[in-house]
């Protein structure tokens, strides 16, 4: 199946996906549509479209037993993100991160990366480093 979208519906096209908790197109056909929208908006980059996918997830931001928990609201509870503010980690459940991999075409570095740079905002802090645990849990440690 083949997907044409004109360049007056691209932003539309877009801001559709980056707001969708669920995949409404192919992951192939995702990727060329964010591709000839940055192609098109020159001084739009890939980060900013991250972020915004973030912004629209529309987080709850739980906080417990000294941890911030960031969970899509009305979805399904589930914390993609948790701040230890304690122990100062921040867990980045690997499903969500994997799938923001693959919606983005990006690498696991490069979107974890960015993913750091988006919870530095929300949280006013600095992300130190970035390792993996146990294939279960990627964690930020922040100043």
């Amino acid at each position: 199946m083949k997907y044409l979208i004109t360049e007056s519906n691209l932003d539309k096209t877009v801001r559709k996906l980056l707001s969708s908790n669920k995949n409404l197109l192919p992951s192939d056909v995702v990727n060329k549509i964010l591709n000839s929208y940055l192609q098109a908006n020159p001084d739009v980059n890939i980060e900013d479209l991250v972020f915004e996918k973030l912004d629209n997830q529309k987080y709850k931001r739980i906080d417990k037993d000294n941890r911030i928990y960031f969970v899509v609201q009305n979805f399904d509870n589930f914390a993609d993100i948790i701040f230890d503010y304690k122990e100062k980690f921040c867990y980045i459940y690997p499903i969500f991160a994997h799938d923001m991999v693959k919606f983005f075409d990006l690498g696991l570095t490069d979107m974890l990366g960015i993913i750091a740079g988006w919870v530095e905002s929300e949280l006013d802090d600095e992300v130190e480093r970035i390792i993996r645990v146990n294939n279960h849990w990627f964690f930020m440690v922040l100043d």
